[in-house]
Formats: C-alpha cells, structure tokens, sequence
C-alpha cells in the first residue's frame, strides 16, 4: 500500500518507525522564496535553516528501515542569510552523526561539456559568482 502525504517532512507521524525502504530527497532552497525572482535568498536565518535540515534527517532517519537506503542529492555548497554552506557536508555529517553509513557519493557538475564543468547559476566566465549563488557541483549521497 502507497500513501502520499501533502505536508512537511519534518514531522512524519504518520509514517511507522523503521518501515520505509528508501527515500529519495532533495534539501529545501530558498525557504519562503518564489522561484524564478531572487534565486540566492532565503528568509530564515542560517541557524534556523540548520535547525531545519537537522530535523527533515533525523526524521528520515527514523522512519526507515535498517537495511534500508536514504539517497540525498544536494547541491555542493549554497548561500543562505548571507552565508555560504557546504551543504552536502553539512547532511553527511548529520547522517552519520545518527549511525548511517555512506556507501556512496557521486559528484556529478549541473552543466558540463565534454568534462569540463562550464558557467551555470550566474557563474561568470572566470568562474567567479556575479551573484550570491550555489554551487553549480551536485552530490548524490546513498546511505
């Protein structure tokens, strides 16, 4: 049986401790920010938006099964209230602080031709940011 929830993954109630075999996500960005108008900012504080990420994996954590996999694709580093943060880092540690094992991660560029990651994300030709922006570098993380 599937069921869908319309409703933050924060707090997963009605999700069974240890009784899904994979989740497949993605970091919240620009947390109350419209797409499509200012890409680069959020409106929580830094401090709060860890708090965030904390809370989304800890509770990924314990809905799922032992022998089951959480497979996490963030962006490499991303600014947030005025900060950069090595994002993908930042969740690896939380998962592993809370006793997963990574067993795989795939860094894999957003934009490339012929291997050779190319501007994206308001990267510059010299790729320096024009603006405040993330990493145009993706993880795939697999617990």
């Amino acid at each position: 049986m599937y069921s869908i929830y319309n409703k933050s993954s924060t707090q997963m109630s009605e999700v069974k401790d240890a009784s899904v075999d994979l989740i497949y996500t993605s970091p919240p960005y620009n947390i109350s920010t419209p797409y499509g108008k200012d890409p680069s900012s959020d409106r929580i504080i830094f401090s709060d938006y860890q708090k965030l990420l904390k809370d989304v994996y800890l509770e990924c954590v314990r809905v799922l099964k032992p022998d089951g996999r959480l497979i996490i694709e963030a962006a490499d580093t991303i600014f947030t209230a005025g900060k950069y943060m090595q994002l993908a880092g930042f969740i690896q540690s939380i998962c592993i602080r809370d006793g997963l094992k990574l067993e795989v991660r795939n860094i894999n560029f957003a934009l490339s031709k012929d291997g050779q990651e190319l501007p994206e994300h308001h990267w510059g030709e010299d790729y320096v940011a024009t603006i405040d922006t993330h990493s145009n570098c993706h993880q795939l993380l697999v617990f």
